[in-house]
């Protein structure tokens, strides 16, 4: 069960751009207004469908980070699998047509920034591991 949580979530906004792009109008819908705002100073703040899975993509990078503190084998296959979804997410935004946008840019710059994070995180967590004694032996 606990290495479940070593599957990593940024899968999650790739499935979702992969299944809203190939909807079943065909059509792409991530310009469609999910929210709007009419605020004090007369200016209205909208929320268009991209926008949310972007926002989403952000939370899911927050809980990668979170993941990444922690210690044992299951962060070490998180991050192997984090570098193969960032793999799918090169591969994806070169070869498939609905994929080259803005927005499918920027969720994979997401997945690229937890990987960098995530290695970063564990190296660190690890040095913190091992304890020196002042005659520099273990």
């Amino acid at each position: 069960m606990r290495y479940l949580f070593a599957l990593p979530l940024t899968i999650i906004p790739l499935a979702l751009y992969v299944v809203l792009a190939t909807g079943a109008s065909g059509v792409f819908a991530f310009d469609r207004e999910l929210f709007s705002q009419a605020m004090i100073s007369g200016g209205t703040v909208s929320l268009t469908q991209g926008d949310g899975l972007l926002a989403f993509g952000v939370v899911i990078l927050f809980l990668e980070v979170v993941k990444a503190t922690r210690i044992g084998f299951a962060p070490v296959l998180d991050h192997v699998l984090s570098v193969l979804i960032v793999m799918v997410y090169v591969v994806v935004f070169i070869v498939w047509e609905p994929a080259s946008t803005s927005l499918f840019a920027l969720l994979m710059l997401i997945a690229l920034v937890d990987v960098l994070a995530g290695l970063w995180i564990s190296l660190n967590v690890a040095r913190r591991d091992v304890a020196i004694s002042p005659g520099g032996s273990f």
